[in-house]
């Protein structure tokens, strides 16, 4: 007599997300060479320091400088690992235990950060289970049916419209043929009506391209992009790299094992699988949301590294890194800082004039696609020449997300991400200027071209 189908209570079936074991692991130090240097001398400590000895990756989740606890006027900076040269002798060094991962939770970072000031952002997976435990959830409730369908042998693959596009059973007369294998050939049969994709130089023939089906699939990198998949047991490990090169969103399953493909085995090599729970599985490539989803999907960060190809770093106490000019009266190529700080001081002076929703240059007959506040952030990052300042104002833009309901509200969030800047540097902020009061002050900014500087003058006159 055939097992019966499995039965999900609506009100106390519980979802539990599978997460990496770096969500969950405890703070680990590791030692590093730490120098204690007066403010007066950071500038050419962290020169010498970026020109002679850069972070290792390993450690490029730490920032390089905070001020020491103790001592007034003195900052500690990491120089390297505990074994590695350090280019003074005039300067005092120890070792200090320094957190030896990313945090990749706010708590993970509110509780590390206080160790040694690291750089936390966003991480790509996030917790989706809380909002699915919610009785009155209509996703919720909608994963228990397809659940209960897929049974105790199928697997359920569903478009992300909705549409149930392959529902398969294992074939018990072949070892490869499990339950997921075949629910994936048949997504790949109904893609691919055609034998092959043709790939060569030769123009392709009207029967080659009826219908638009060939060149829809050149298009489509993967079979199952944006899928969620629906059965009772974890998949296997070649089941779960399967649905991993598939490219799915989510998986749901009711039971696991020690020895299955996404919290078993797998678990030894953390970069290739979603993570590890116990009870009924969700399994999400969970997307970054605003600001940083849009970098991370272009690439920016990627570019920005590739074409820097140098682990220099700006001074990260007080951004003044300018190089002596050595002949008076030569004009020299700007560096990094010069032309970083140039940039963001132009980009904020526009904001007033960047076209939003209710901001004073819209215009509803507007026919243009207009510039959106991504299209300006995007751009400050991509041509932001320093990494380490880069890195640090999507930091900003995490923990301050952007106002861009309108013109003056974008203008005055532009002003407060300065302050938070100039806050990490210890320089100078606008504070109260930093208000409506000023607005008219901003938009005359913009619109003579005035540098933050020239601004602050301005205003500050006032």
């Amino acid at each position: 007599m055939p097992d019966p189908p499995p039965r999900y209570c609506p009100n106390c079936t519980k979802f539990n997300q599978l997460l990496p074991r770096e969500f969950t692991r405890s703070l680990e130090t590791v030692p590093a060479t730490v120098l204690e240097v007066p403010k007066t001398e950071a500038s050419v400590v962290m020169k010498t320091l970026s020109r002679k000895s850069p972070l290792p990756s390993a450690m490029s989740h730490l920032k390089r400088v905070r001020r020491h606890d103790e001592k007034e006027g003195i900052l500690e900076v990491v120089v390297g690992p505990k074994d590695c040269e350090v280019p003074f002798d005039d300067l005092e060094v120890r070792l200090f235990g320094v957190p030896k991962y990313p945090a990749f939770t706010r708590e993970q970072f509110q509780e590390w950060n206080q160790v040694w000031p690291m750089v936390w952002r966003r991480p790509a997976l996030e917790r989706s289970d809380s909002a699915l435990n919610k009785p009155s959830s209509a996703r919720r409730k909608e994963i228990l049916r397809m659940m209960e369908a897929a049974g105790r042998k199928k697997v359920i693959i569903v478009s992300p419209n909705g549409d149930v596009i392959a529902e398969a059973e294992a074939d018990n007369k072949h070892p490869l043929k499990h339950a997921c294998m075949v629910a994936i050939s048949q997504v790949a049969a109904a893609a691919t009506p055609l034998p092959a994709v043709h790939s060569g130089k030769r123009p392709r023939s009207p029967e080659e391209s009826a219908d638009g089906t060939r060149s829809d699939i050149e298009k489509s990198s993967y079979l199952c992009t944006g899928c969620s998949v629906y059965l009772s047991t974890e998949p296997c490990i070649m089941c779960a790299m399967a649905l991993l090169h598939s490219r799915v969103a989510e998986v749901f399953f009711s039971s696991g094992a020690k020895c299955d493909g996404f919290g078993g085995f797998l678990d030894l090599d953390p970069p290739l699988h979603s993570g590890t729970a116990e009870g009924l599985g969700v399994v999400v490539n969970g997307l970054l949301n605003g600001f940083v989803q849009h970098m991370s999907a272009s690439g920016v960060f990627e570019s920005l590294k590739a074409r820097l190809k140098s682990d220099e770093q700006c001074v990260e106490v007080s951004c003044d890194d300018y190089e002596v000019k050595p002949t008076p009266g030569i004009v020299y190529p700007p560096n990094r800082a010069e032309i970083g700080r140039a940039y963001w001081r132009y980009i904020h002076s526009r904001a007033p004039s960047v076209e939003l929703p209710g901001g004073r240059s819209s215009t509803a007959s507007s026919s243009k696609s207009r510039p959106t506040e991504m299209d300006w952030l995007t751009s400050l990052i991509e041509v932001y020449p320093c990494r380490h300042c880069a890195d640090g104002f999507v930091d900003i833009c995490c923990e301050m997300p952007p106002e861009v309901s309108s013109n003056d509200k974008y203008t005055l969030w532009w002003c407060k991400a300065h302050d938070a800047v100039n806050a990490e540097l210890s320089k100078p902020m606008f504070g109260s200027r930093c208000s409506a009061k000023y607005l008219p002050a901003m938009r005359e900014a913009a619109r003579k071209g005035l540098t933050l500087d020239e601004y602050d003058s301005l205003i500050g006159s006032k």
